[in-house]
């Protein structure tokens, strides 16, 4: 028997966070100007992308024969959306709220889940960290990742609470493991996050609470490269499903010749910005948004394979496929060897998109990372023009 978790009842409407930064006896050192503008700020996030990195917590572990369809990261999410919509979180004059379950193990593993999500996505919101980098670590912390543009490497621990109960717990928990790493051998920063779920007849005071001890800086820019290809890599084989290219740029993050500019030329590997190499694609598009093109290398997917949690109205008649593609300037920026423009790589345009024709419609999201996913009835032509969507 088979049933379904349904990404798209996942609300839309964007929230505010509420920040503050902690007092653990630890964390000593300048505070650092990010978090001074986001305790003074805040920061707007979406649920569906608090869910995308919650996924991240065990995106390596998720049984493709228990959950299956989409990407390995599409499950991932799908299985913490699963989880988080025990507390039916909603949202309510920007702010996140959630029921209470009554129950102190649905508590606690929500407030994990979203932990990690709402602290993952504030970073990456706030320009901390480069989310493309992003990797689980088996230590005494959860996540590692670059800053932009290969800045520093950050170790992050992300902890959650319902309604703040148990918050002091977590703080000295953050702050023992901040203070074993006084003598670093290759982190200089290290980040604690508490995040807390909030119910309605509950007054809140925070919705993170930052610590982040400030250490001098370190360029990591040839590592943090190397991560950001392997991003697209797996990006490639989610979106084309040709193990060949994804294999291949793997096999470029991994030589150690990369940096060096005698090392071997990858037009031969990667094809021609004209003329990409076909294991990076089986249907190009071209977007064209307020005068700005895009191209795009993808594939189109039965939308039951590749689940993309957006809405598009179509009679029961019409058949709606699923389209995924990665922006063809990500190859080209490696097949360059523009490896400082692809840390700072950004696409021209980005959020919820359609597209319209007489033979066809069409709705997209294209992310920050040039990430394009899609539903599609009709033909598609290889040139469409955009205009602002609603999820």
């Amino acid at each position: 028997m088979t049933y379904e978790i349904n990404v798209s009842s996942i609300p839309q409407e964007s929230f505010r966070l509420l920040i503050r930064t902690g007092a653990a006896s630890s964390c000593t050192g300048k505070t650092p100007q990010w978090v001074t503008d986001i305790v003074a700020n805040g920061v707007e996030l979406y649920l569906e992308d608090v869910m995308t990195q919650a996924g991240r917590h065990f995106a390596d572990r998720v049984n493709s024969q228990a959950i299956t369809g989409g990407t390995p990261r599409q499950r991932a999410m799908a299985l913490a959306w699963a989880i988080g919509a025990m507390v039916n979180p909603y949202v309510d004059g920007d702010l996140l709220y959630v029921e209470d379950p009554g129950d102190p193990d649905v508590k606690r593993l929500c407030s994990e889940i979203f932990g990690v999500g709402l602290g993952l996505e504030m970073l990456r919101v706030a320009q901390v960290i480069d989310a493309r980098t992003l990797f689980k670590v088996a230590s005494r912390f959860d996540f590692e990742a670059y800053g932009p543009s290969g800045g520093r490497l950050v170790r992050i621990e992300a902890k959650g609470t319902f309604n703040n109960a148990s918050s002091s717990r977590q703080r000295v928990s953050i702050a023992a493991k901040i203070q074993a790493l006084a003598e670093p051998k290759r982190y200089d920063r290290a980040i604690g996050l508490i995040s807390s779920l909030w119910t309605v007849d509950r007054q809140r005071i925070f919705d993170i609470e930052i610590t982040d001890p400030e250490r001098g800086a370190r360029d990591h820019f040839d590592e943090a490269t190397r991560q950001v290809i392997r991003f697209y890599a797996r990006r490639f084989d989610d979106a084309v499903g040709k193990r060949e290219g994804s294999e291949l740029l793997m096999q470029v993050a991994d030589d150690p010749q990369l940096m060096q500019n005698h090392s071997q030329t990858l037009d031969d590997l990667f094809g021609t910005d004209a003329r990409p190499s076909r294991r990076f694609w089986r249907a190009q598009l071209t977007t064209i948004y307020d005068g700005k093109r895009q191209r795009f290398l993808g594939s189109f997917w039965e939308r039951s394979i590749l689940p993309i949690p957006l809405s598009l109205d179509a009679r029961d008649d019409e058949n709606v496929q699923a389209y995924m593609a990665v922006d063809a300037r990500i190859l080209e920026l490696i097949r360059a060897r523009d490896f400082r423009g692809l840390l700072d790589y950004k696409p021209l345009y980005s959020g919820i998109l359609k597209a319209e024709g007489d033979q066809f419609r069409a709705i997209f999201h294209l992310d920050s990372y040039g990430i394009l996913r899609g539903l599609v009835t009709g033909e598609l032509p290889l040139s469409v023009d955009l205009s602002p969507g609603k999820a």
